[in-house]
């Protein structure tokens, strides 16, 4: 079974999130040192990265995974939707930033779409 690590603080959207992915393995950590930790000793096929937690920004977070394995496949998501977000999570190595009102059927079709890859 396929792993995702999401990073991400909202106990109510990590409900959402197990729920609507309950096909695959699902590894949660509620904020960024976990999510390095969980990373490190699981090695997911995808991990989804919040944009704000409250240890450290999703930006560091991506680039610390990034330097752990250069193929991770990561999605950032952020409530804040700004053009500078976007460009800083792609240029840590993300290969995906969604807005977090894109809505749960489009982040199932893009989380797919990676895990085929």
């Amino acid at each position: 079974m396929k792993k995702i690590l999401l990073i991400e603080d909202s106990q109510m959207f990590y409900d959402l999130f197990r729920r609507v992915f309950k096909d695959y393995d699902i590894l949660w950590a509620d904020n960024g040192t976990k999510g390095i930790e969980l990373f490190s000793k699981y090695n997911p096929n995808l991990v989804i990265v919040d944009i704000l937690l409250p240890d450290m920004n999703g930006v560091h977070i991506i680039e610390k995974i990034k330097k752990k394995d250069k193929s991770a496949k990561i999605i950032a998501l952020s409530g804040i939707e700004r053009n500078e977000i976007m460009e800083d999570v792609i240029n840590a190595g993300a290969i995906e930033y969604l807005p977090k009102n894109t809505g749960i059927k489009m982040l199932r079709k893009k989380v797919e779409k990676y895990l085929q890859d």
